[in-house]
């Protein structure tokens, strides 16, 4: 009998516990599994007068290939692009791949197969890159805990070309944490949030084996010793962080979708805030950079640090209700509102960062909006009255892809690189759709998307 996987999930509260079943017998595809498909790249035309063009580098077909690609990618200086995808693969529990060029097309390999049960089910976050080539990430369930409440792991390259997975750590929920999201390397620890867990006594959130407003995690690679640095209480402090931190100056700065001022969001207990946690006598301390209040924006996305700002975005609030785009300083209390997305054609999202390609430009990839509906590839650039937008690419529901995710890394000439989660050539039963693509953005431009 052919092997299949059967995947439940359990409500108990604002994050679902996976349950996992493999029913049949399979034999899973070797770390080193090279796929060639001999996709072609198919290119389609900006609307811009600076002819902008988006290249499909790779079409995901579903097992044992992945689908529903997680961003963001890593590239090296090679252009070997790096990521993984949410499903599919050998075991149907996600994969990690890398994409190697050659002059015709990009050939895939896979690195690794998640099996859910110990390693992990589900990479969501993208990858980190370490010191020694090694790989980090995380997995949102899955793992030794009674819950399959995800995991922090390690990839290591092998004299033989694959890679061998290292399980750092598995959450158990309650004042533990659990569903991590994406790592951030500092100092030579890996530094976390989870948007559930981390019970204390005093907490606005419910209590249980998942309760907690959230937490922010470190764990040591080598000794592999996990510290909860801080516990959410769910008031003022924020509640549910759910995105990569950013490190600055011995700080880490990062984002909660809701708490902060009672007042504004009360349905939420507040419309979200942007944090910092730092080192104290006592251990660490967090303190709000800022608490949104509903004009400026509501439920905070990931950040990334321009110089001394965290620039990030919205997926709510603002002057249209549709998210805003902001700046936060690093020194001192300043914030601004960049740009109030809601135009029809942009969407800022959940789990996108902006892409800062200068001083005065930053790129995103909205999930919806464009002219077809299915996603765009957008740019804000500073004007003498604030920022402009524009859609750089609508994506057309087909071959291009569908539903961009995460968000996009350039290289050295200004191009631009991302995934979207369906779309593209490629289907199977095991994808709700099609299976999405790997995608690059080229502006025939000296700077290139710049």
């Amino acid at each position: 009998m052919p092997a299949f996987t059967l995947r439940l999930f359990l409500f108990t509260g604002a994050v679902p516990v996976l349950l996992v079943a493999q029913i049949g017998s399979s034999q899973a595809n070797s770390a080193g599994f090279i796929r060639d498909r001999n996709v072609q790249r198919v290119r389609a035309a900006g609307p811009r007068t600076a002819p902008i063009t988006e290249t499909v580098l790779y079409t995901f077909f579903g097992a044992p290939d992945g689908y529903d690609a997680s961003g963001p990618l890593i590239i090296d200086k090679s252009g070997t692009l790096y990521g993984t995808t949410y499903h599919g693969g050998a075991n149907g529990f996600g994969m990690v791949y890398k994409l190697t060029p050659t002059a015709s097309k990009y050939n895939e390999t896979i690195l690794y197969n998640f099996q859910a049960f110990r390693d992990g089910a589900n990479p969501s976050g993208g990858l980190i890159l370490g010191e020694h080539g090694e790989f980090y990430g995380t997995t949102q369930y899955g793992g030794e805990g009674w819950c399959g409440c995800g995991t922090v792991f390690e990839l290591t390259p092998a004299k033989n070309g694959a890679y061998s997975e290292k399980l750092l750590y598995a959450f158990q929920g309650a004042e533990d944490g659990g569903f991590p999201s994406a790592v951030t390397l500092k100092d030579g620890e890996l530094y976390g949030t989870t948007p559930a867990g981390g019970y204390t006594k005093g907490s606005s959130c419910p209590g249980g084996l998942l309760g907690g407003c959230g937490t922010v995690f470190k764990v040591n690679p080598a000794t592999l010793k996990r510290t909860v640095v801080y516990r959410f209480q769910g008031g003022v402090d924020g509640n549910r962080p759910q995105a990569a931190l950013v490190a600055s100056a011995g700080a880490l700065y990062g984002t909660a979708s809701s708490g902060g001022d009672p007042s504004a969001c009360p349905s939420r207990g507040g419309c979200g805030v942007v944090f910092k946690v730092e080192k104290s006598a006592g251990g660490y301390h967090e303190s709000v950079v800022h608490a949104f209040d509903g004009s400026d924006g509501e439920a905070p996305a990931a950040l990334v640090l321009q110089k001394r700002s965290l620039i990030g975005v919205t997926a709510g609030g603002g002057a249209a209700d549709a998210g805003t785009a902001f700046a936060a300083d690093t020194v001192g209390s300043r914030f601004s509102t960049l740009y109030n997305f809601g135009n029809g054609s942009d969407d800022p999202g959940t789990n996108m960062a902006l892409l800062p390609q200068s001083s005065s430009t930053l790129f995103g990839a909205s999930p919806n909006g464009g002219s077809a509906g299915c996603g765009a590839v957008f740019d804000l650039k500073r004007t003498r009255s604030g920022f402009g937008e524009t859609v750089a690419y609508s994506f057309q529901c087909g071959g291009d892809g569908r539903y961009p995710s995460g968000s996009l890394i350039s290289d050295v000439s200004g191009d631009l690189y991302g995934v979207t989660t369906e779309g593209g050539f490629g289907s199977r039963f095991d994808c709700y759709y099609t299976c999405g693509v790997v995608y690059e953005i080229t502006c025939q431009q000296p700077n290139g998307c710049r």
